[in-house]
């Protein structure tokens, strides 16, 4: 009589297979179900209703006769209101997701793309003005004064023209190479007359596309605006478009990062500081 082959290694009948994480794991989990299920007052039909199995699993799972998939276990969290630590067992600590994080989390998820990157703005801010004046880190960056003479080589270039500006080293002012003043009501509402505006030199990053904002320098002067396929425009509808020739010499010193804040600026002890340590 020929001997009956056995495949190596499966140990279980086929068809009822277990991981070696839910053969560890499950068992200690069948106790928890059934103390939250009657805790939150779910009858055995009503919670298996919820996750989508029959009530006899979930009956098997409460007398250990079973084990729930790996795989049911978010379902199962979520109908009784519960966290993965809390099915394990595991003490709640620092690191758990609160409901009201939660819930904010669901909120930024339903902004748009600009309305998200405003609050991620206003969070990163807020927790920088967190942070004791020591621990902060501070870099400089070039305030231009005046613009690069016409026709004096690469416009960019403004070199002797700049005076340093002592700014909190955050992730906006990481991103920036020269800070420029606001000059004139053209880009009303967005930047005022006297705002410091964060620029990143052309040539970094993602190409200008339709629609931001730059720095650009016409001859001697030097204009904030919003780059569009047939010219240069205002935020403020009062004052028209900027349009040029293929004979006008016009170059795009930088993209507009953000506004420095007032609260990015270096207070004069820190600067102190700064300088006081050779940096």
């Amino acid at each position: 009589m020929p001997r009956k082959k056995v495949q190596p290694g499966t140990g279980t009948q086929a068809g009822s297979r277990k991981t070696v994480a839910e053969a560890m794991i499950l068992p200690s989990v069948c106790g928890q179900i059934r103390m939250y299920r009657e805790k939150s007052g779910l009858g055995q039909a009503e919670f298996a209703r919820r996750i989508r199995v029959r009530q006899s699993a979930v009956s098997n799972w409460e007398t250990g006769r079973s084990r729930p998939d790996l795989n049911l276990l978010p379902a199962i969290c979520d109908a009784l209101g519960i966290t993965l630590e809390a099915l394990f067992g595991i003490p709640a600590n620092a690191q758990s997701i609160t409901p009201e994080e939660t819930g904010f989390l669901e909120s930024f998820r339903q902004l748009n793309q600009g309305h998200r990157n405003a609050v991620l703005t206003l969070m990163h801010a807020l927790r920088e003005s967190q942070i004791p004046d020591v621990q902060r880190e501070i870099m400089v960056l070039p305030l231009v004064e005046r613009a690069a003479a016409a026709g004096t080589g690469d416009p960019g270039d403004f070199d002797g023209r700049t005076v340093p500006m002592y700014v909190h080293a955050t992730a906006d002012t990481r991103r920036a190479d020269l800070i420029f003043a606001v000059n004139g009501e053209s880009m009303e509402p967005e930047y005022h007359d006297g705002d410091l505006i964060l620029v990143q030199r052309a040539g970094k990053g993602l190409p200008l596309r339709y629609g931001e904002t730059a720095v650009f320098m016409n001859g001697n002067e030097v204009y904030v605006k919003v780059y569009r396929e047939d010219g240069l425009y205002s935020l403020n509808p009062a004052f028209a478009p900027m349009r040029f020739t293929d004979q006008d010499a016009v170059y795009m010193i930088g993209r507009v990062t953000g506004k420095l804040a007032d609260e990015e600026l270096a207070s004069r002890e820190e600067i102190r500081r700064y300088r006081e340590n050779g940096r």
